[in-house]
């Protein structure tokens, strides 16, 4: 009997068809992961917000004082690679409006605050954040809470020249 000599054509088959397999389970797995590090990054942009209605919120005498006009607030402190835009409300919550992550529909997260009164021990105001648009799985563990979408519907822009500039041409609608 002659032995088989090389790889036969069936084999072949059977690899590329197993490479096959494992390229369609793991691609799309790294573009979910790749795109929630991506919007993990544009969620701690928006510290700059936080501390901008903390101080307002101090200043004034709670979030219930804030007016959105007289923020000392810049659009260029919250500008980054998958930010479109930052809106802070007149009651203190922030929008963030996500670009460029790799999720279909980019996310747009609602931040909330709210005021710790009575409790020394605790930071002033604490935030929660919830998903307003976008896939809840991709967005950090803390902001898997699902609002309607009309939820941000009151959140106030900071009206300045620098608005347009913290959102480059190339990424605008």
């Amino acid at each position: 009997m002659n032995a088989q000599r090389g790889i036969s054509a069936i084999t072949i088959i059977v690899l590329i068809l197993a490479l096959a397999v494992v390229a369609a389970i793991a691609i799309p797995a790294w573009r979910g992961h790749q795109a929630s590090n991506r919007i993990a990054d544009a969620l701690k942009v928006t510290d700059a917000a936080k501390v901008v209605v903390m101080e307002s919120a101090t200043v004034h005498g709670g979030l219930a004082h804030i007016q959105a006009g007289e923020l000392n607030y810049s659009p260029a402190a919250t500008a980054g690679p998958y930010v479109a835009h930052v809106a802070i409300a007149a009651d203190g919550r922030i929008t963030l409006t996500t670009r460029d992550t790799g999720a279909t529909p980019d996310p747009v997260l609602l931040l909330s605050p709210s005021e710790n009164a009575g409790n020394n021990n605790a930071a002033p105001i604490s935030w929660s954040c919830s998903v307003v648009a976008g896939d809840p799985d991709l967005v950090p563990a803390s902001c898997r809470t699902t609002l309607p979408a009309t939820a941000p519907a009151t959140s106030i822009a900071p009206t300045s020249a620098a608005t347009a500039a913290a959102v480059s041409p190339a990424h605008s609608s």
